[in-house]
């Protein structure tokens, strides 16, 4: 007879504990599917700046050594052309403006050249007459072409446009900085501020200024400074005057040569603000680059 074999049924379980050493590398793939970069960017809690009325001026070298021949559109080089073509350049930049960005947008325009045998005695901030003969002939270190002038969203600019590209070259010296000078002083900013809208009641302006020229050719001898009207200034000081009076500065140099390394280091360090933006146009490169500098300084401006 067989022994009997019994089984316990119930359930047996065993815990053991181990010790592994080992290293991991863990690896996350990241993919970016848009990039937006906006330099108005606010932090949570930072109190938001008011976008403030902008006052943008256009400085334009009329003086014989500017007017030098240019590549046209058709590929060719036309002679004496540098001055019509940058007028042009400045009257459809106007055009284009979009100041639905600002609460105002105010534009004027400027015309250079000067006559070197009046630079001692020109009083600074006397508006650019440089003489008047005695049949009452005026002779100009610059002249207004466009006074400052309110653009309004959707507003007609053709009278503007033809205002600009229709002026006629002063034609003589090129004495940028009594120009510059006097655009920086207290009586030419308050001719702007009062063409913002009372309304507004803006208690400060944003302020932008282009000046179209050639870097190789200007005259400074014996202009007088504007805080000390028997001092005679020099270029460092009338940029540090516009540095202080405007917030954007963007020399634009409209070349036939190179420009001298002297005033390559000037308009990259002195001159532009901020540092470093300056523009080079070579003639024979005319429409593209300015077309470049155009589309570039409307984004900057926030104008486009």
């Amino acid at each position: 007879m067989t022994e009997k074999i019994c089984f316990d049924r119930n359930s047996v379980s065993s815990v053991h504990d181990f010790q592994v050493k080992g290293t991991f590398r863990i690896f996350t793939e990241t993919f970016l599917s848009d990039l937006l970069i906006d330099n108005e960017c606010q932090c949570e809690g930072e109190p938001v700046n008011p976008v403030l009325p902008l006052e943008l001026v256009f400085v334009i070298d009329g003086s014989d050594s500017f007017n030098q021949g240019v590549r046209n559109q058709r590929g060719l080089i036309e002679k004496e052309a540098s001055f019509k073509y940058t007028c042009e350049w400045v009257a459809n930049f106007v055009k284009s403006i979009n100041p639905s960005h600002y609460p105002a947008v105010v534009v004027s325009v400027f015309q250079f050249s000067g006559q070197k045998s009046h630079e001692a005695r020109y009083k600074p901030g006397s508006g650019g007459l440089a003489s008047t003969s005695i049949d009452g002939v005026k002779d100009w270190h610059y002249k207004t072409i466009l006074k400052p002038t309110l653009l309004r969203p959707n507003m007609s600019t053709v009278n503007l446009v033809d205002t600009i590209k229709k002026q006629e070259q002063l034609d003589s010296n090129c004495q940028l900085f009594l120009c510059l000078q006097d655009l920086g002083m207290s009586n030419f900013l308050a001719q702007m501020d009062q063409a913002v809208p009372r309304e507004l009641g803006a208690t400060a302006v944003e302020r932008a200024m282009i000046i179209l020229t050639n870097g190789n050719n200007w005259d400074l001898n014996t202009l007088k400074r504007w805080d000390e009207p028997t001092v005679v200034t020099d270029k460092a000081r009338v940029a540090a005057l516009l540095s202080k009076s405007y917030n954007n500065v963007v020399p634009i140099c409209v070349q036939d040569e190179p420009l001298d390394p002297e005033a390559k280091q000037f308009v990259s360090s002195k001159l532009s603000k901020p540092r470093n933006t300056g523009i080079v146009v070579e003639n024979n490169k005319f429409f593209e680059q300015l077309a470049a500098a155009k589309t570039a300084l409307l984004q900057r401006l926030k104008l486009n």
